[in-house]
């Protein structure tokens, strides 16, 4: 399909926007995830260190970090449906980057929690709308592919932050980790003006979305929803799929918080061993969110969703019995694997449930449930660490819950029709 110049390069013109917008998408997720969130992991010990803090106090970090994503995370949906993902996303990550410089120069652990948590709310209002965007320009039978595309920015951040963390630690030695949130500052403020410029809310009147020859049909509900949507907030499944995010997220945050400290502290090694295994996470994530997807598009979201469980198990229980560097690489396969898989599905069901036009506002009840896992994760993992002298059990629980996922899934029935 051929679009107008007034609204891209003339280099594009025989591309469809759609594609565009998911490749900025998946940079804003780069920056306010891959960057925000998959950073803090391989900083940890760093910052432990600098700042003087227990195992709880840095699982209190990781968890304030969601718990300002969970605070806002269905006000997004509802505010990005209301005012465009353009907008709201271009300062979302201005105010990623505002809250990285003070993570540079924090001096003291308060310092370090305000701005950790300041990433987690401008996290949100990234996160929701981007996701919510695929049902606006992808046809559903491509929401998968679509939501897989974004998702990828967050794998891209693990190979970015594996791959330039080390360095930063030769470069600049001590106090490195500060350098490290001021670099990835910039980085956000660079992404915020390419966001801004180049982002688009929805395709124009008359353009079919990808993966459809006729323009979409008008959506059945209003466009810009208030808050309290009765077809989005009273709707069963909307909820239960994000009880099984939160199932998700709660089960592999503590392997993705303490990862680092785990094998630095307890299993002896070295950082730039750690920093090539969290990139081979990093580099299997990049295609994560993408292949399972497809995979949903094609199977069906249920079993999508079963399967991410059934890796889980393994990536966690490999990971804690492992002797060998050989074993942490298979499991930091298998997590790179699935790690944004249930963000890309997640994405693609609220689009199949209550359509393209309140598809960010359910995503913003979505990521509700993730984000309380994402919460509660480290701050059980942190101080079970602190007690037990070992992060194992903190594995063995993520995996034990992710078994308790597969059997929750079962119930879970998608419907044929979205509203």
């Amino acid at each position: 399909m051929t679009l107008g110049s007034r609204v891209h390069p003339r280099a594009l013109r025989s591309a469809h926007y759609g594609y565009v917008v998911a490749a900025l998408g998946l940079l804003a997720l780069l920056g306010a995830q891959g960057l925000g969130r998959f950073a803090y992991p391989l900083l940890l010990p760093a910052m432990r260190d600098a700042l003087e803090l227990s195992y709880a106090q840095t699982g209190l970090l990781a968890g304030v970090n969601s718990g300002g994503y969970l605070v806002v995370s269905v006000f997004a949906g509802f505010v990005a449906a209301r005012h465009g993902p353009r907008r709201v996303v271009s300062v979302a990550l201005a105010m990623t980057g505002v809250a990285m410089f003070f993570l540079a120069i924090a001096p003291t652990f308060l310092v370090a929690l305000l701005a950790q948590f300041s990433v987690g709310v401008a996290m949100a209002f990234v996160t929701v709308p981007v996701m919510g965007m695929c049902s606006a320009w992808f046809a559903p039978s491509r929401r998968g592919l679509a939501a897989g595309i974004v998702a990828a920015g967050s794998g891209m951040g693990l190979i970015v932050t594996g791959a330039v963390v080390p360095l930063i630690y030769v470069a600049h030695g001590v106090d490195w980790w500060r350098f490290a949130w001021g670099y990835f500052g910039l980085a956000v403020f660079a992404l915020t003006l390419l966001t801004a410029l180049l982002l688009r809310d929805r395709p124009r009147p008359g353009q079919a979305r990808v993966g459809e020859t006729a323009p979409a049909p008008p959506p059945a509900v209003a466009v810009k929803p208030s808050l309290f949507t009765p077809a989005v907030m009273r709707h069963p499944l909307v909820w239960y799929l994000s009880l099984l995010s939160g199932i998700n997220t709660f089960a592999y945050v503590g392997f993705a918080t303490f990862f680092a400290a785990y094998l630095m502290n307890e299993r002896g090694v070295d950082p730039a061993t750690t920093g090539a295994l969290w990139s081979a996470a990093g580099l299997a994530a990049l295609f994560s969110g993408l292949v399972w997807g497809v995979l949903s598009d094609r199977a069906g979201r249920k079993l999508a969703v079963a399967l991410i469980f059934v890796v889980q198990i393994a990536c966690f229980t490999i990971f804690t019995f492992s002797p060998s560097v050989l074993g942490y690489l298979v499991a930091a396969l298998l997590y790179g694997l699935i790690a944004r898989a249930n963000f890309a599905v997640s994405a693609a069901a609220c689009g199949d449930i209550v359509g393209p036009a309140l598809a960010p506002a359910a995503f913003g009840i979505n990521a509700i449930g993730a984000a309380i896992g994402l919460v509660i994760g480290p701050v059980v993992a942190g101080p079970l660490a602190d007690v037990t002298g070992s992060f194992r059990g903190v594995f063995l629980m993520g995996a034990a819950t992710a078994a308790i996922g597969v059997l929750a899934t079962l119930p879970l029935r998608m419907p044929k029709t979205s509203l």
